[in-house]
């Protein structure tokens, strides 16, 4: 990345990137005050945390491309792709 295109909404990400996985190591749960909340991830729902421009929770990211790789492997006699779904 060059540093003159480095702005604010970068440092935010990057210290809250930090923070959380500083906390996860130190505690095992990257929650803590004054940070995103980081849902548990629960097969079935798959959970997870987005960190980009917004810092924002989800479920099932790219499922629709999973369901796919998953469908076209298990016809191709592969087996599936791993997913909880």
């Amino acid at each position: 990345m060059d540093a003159d295109s480095y702005n604010d909404t970068d440092a935010k990400l990057s210290k809250a990137m930090s923070a959380a996985w500083v906390r996860f190591a130190k505690t095992g749960d990257p929650n803590g005050p004054g940070l995103p909340s980081w849902p548990v991830f629960m097969e079935g729902k798959e959970n997870y945390l987005e960190f980009g421009d917004r810092i924002a929770a989800g479920t099932a990211l790219r499922q629709k491309q999973l369901d796919f790789l998953s469908d076209f492997s298990s016809q191709r006699g592969h087996g599936a792709v791993t997913s909880s779904r």
